[in-house]
């Protein structure tokens, strides 16, 4: 799920699955923001959680505009 707040700024969630090994699936919540920095450049932040990992990511998007014929 994504909602976007305002122009700059945007938050997201989720529940999903993952598979470590074959002893079973873990289920994993998921949180993220991101921030549009331009309109080709945003940064974003996320929060991921199972019962086996815990993670915190940081990194950047990149947006190509497609050539116009």
């Amino acid at each position: 799920v994504r909602y976007r707040i305002n122009k700059k700024f945007e938050i997201g969630g989720g529940i999903g699955i993952v598979d470590f090994d074959e002893t079973g699936n873990e289920t994993e919540i998921h949180f993220n923001g991101l921030w549009n920095f331009t309109n080709r450049i945003s940064g974003i932040v996320e929060y991921r959680d199972n019962d086996l990992i815990e993670s915190i990511s940081i990194g950047a998007r990149f947006y190509f505009k497609p050539k116009r014929k």
